[in-house]
């Protein structure tokens, strides 16, 4: 099967494409320019719909762009692409968990976008998932794990969440795209465990090889930093993902039933974790 990855730089749909090139062609497409990546321009569906033609299928990942209409547009533009290009397939990693009660902007925001590929032509499966165990090696993470045994985050420490790993999200999406049956589900999945900040802390001490603690970030100060490095209201929004995590602490435990159906399992955030070289560069 050829399948086209979208986005194919970003650390989610890298991690999609490299799982599902162990099965599939695989065609990277990128808005910039490098080794083994298709370029496309993302704002333009005819450009979109040359860059899937001959594709049996198409993953998406929800960028993680919050200025408005960004990512609506472009979930409109590759569903049209799709049914134009003739795509067999759909999938789209929404890469954020959507509660039904959460009444903030930003969820309603990934509602819309989800929404727009189910109303397609196209055969679909949406996946949403929780919190990504990557995230602790991002530059604004790993310095103050490594240098000062801190694992800081806008999750409230009581809350309990299932991590992911970008890995096992290409397992699961591999195991989709695999799968008829798959075709028109919606997928909520997390990892093996649901863990508390210092939980989660105890765990990568192991790996890190050092004591571990949990530091619960203040909300409004992680919003205006957001605000500050990539413009408002990312910023805000990303928080109010958190502030609803505050009033349900349980919003982001899954179960293992989709990984049961779908017939993949995920690692553990022990086996993540063993995986990572914790050091700065």
């Amino acid at each position: 099967m050829t399948i086209a990855v979208l986005s194919a730089t970003g650390a989610q749909s890298r991690a999609i494409a490299d799982r599902l090139a162990r099965d599939h062609d695989v065609i990277r497409l990128s808005r910039t320019a490098g080794p083994g990546l298709s370029p496309v321009d993302t704002g333009s569906e005819d450009d979109l719909v040359r860059a899937l033609e001959g594709a049996q299928a198409v993953v998406l990942t929800s960028p993680l762009d919050y200025r408005p209409g960004i990512r609506i547009g472009l979930a409109e533009r590759v569903t049209r692409a799709a049914e134009r290009a003739g795509v067999g397939r759909l999938v789209l990693n929404l890469a954020a968990a959507v509660p039904a009660d959460n009444p903030r902007p930003v969820a309603e925001d990934l509602r819309q976008i989800r929404a727009i590929i189910q109303s397609g032509a196209t055969p679909w499966t949406v996946v949403q998932p929780t919190a990504y165990l990557d995230n602790f090696l991002a530059p604004w993470t790993l310095p103050a794990i490594v240098g000062d045994g801190v694992i800081a985050s806008p999750a409230p420490a009581e809350a309990r969440i299932s991590y992911i790993s970008h890995a096992s999200l290409g397992d699961f999406v591999a195991g989709v795209i695999d799968r008829p049956s798959a075709a028109g589900r919606t997928y909520d999945i997390g990892g093996p465990e649901a863990l508390s900040g210092q939980a989660l802390a105890d765990i990568l001490s192991g790996a890190v090889g050092r004591p571990l603690t949990y530091l619960a970030l203040d909300l409004d100060q992680f919003a205006a930093g957001l605000n500050a490095a990539f413009g408002a209201p990312t910023g805000d929004d990303v928080a109010d993902i958190y502030r609803h995590l505050s009033e349900r602490p349980d919003a982001l435990v899954r179960d293992a039933s989709p990984w049961t159906e779908i017939g993949v399992e995920p690692e553990t955030a022990a086996a993540w974790a063993a995986r990572q070289t914790w050091r700065l560069a």
